[in-house]
């Protein structure tokens, strides 16, 4: 299943062992974000590894090349910034996970306007998507037939 959270992660994780350029897994990430990213409980996962992977650059190019720490910190503050504007469970954590990193950054940002929208809408369409989310996850706890 093309659209599995779980199938997604487990690729990111096989490619760690494949010696990947970094243009490689950013289009594995990307397509997992495309097909698996907006699952309303679990896309999470896969935003989180993108992430972490876009970090662990970000930390190599502050160590290693620190004149393109700037543009790297720029792919990952945009990374956030799209997933603030994706309906998702977990809409508030990954608001805390953003304000948390400007705040450890050199020069933090706050939210534009266009993001703070985009967020807000985001967050107001999970809201309201939230009780029918919990039902369908109830009736495939239950294992009720078409869930």
């Amino acid at each position: 299943d093309y659209q599995s959270v779980a199938l997604w992660l487990g690729y990111a994780e096989f490619s760690l062992d494949q010696g990947w350029d970094t243009e490689t897994r950013r289009r594995l990430y990307e397509r997992a974000l495309e097909l698996a990213g907006l699952h309303f409980t679990d896309g999470h996962k896969i935003w989180a590894a993108y992430r972490a992977f876009e970090l662990s650059k970000l930390e190599l190019h502050s160590k290693e090349n620190p004149n393109s720490a700037p543009t790297q910190e720029e792919t990952v503050r945009a990374l956030l910034r799209r997933q603030l504007a994706v309906p998702h469970a977990q809409a508030d954590e990954t608001m805390g996970a953003c304000e948390r990193w400007e705040a450890s950054r050199p020069a933090p940002q706050t939210l534009d306007a266009n993001a703070a929208a985009q967020f807000a809408k985001a967050r107001a369409e999970a809201a309201a998507r939230q009780p029918l989310e919990r039902a369908v996850a109830a009736a495939e706890t239950k294992g009720e037939p078409g869930a």
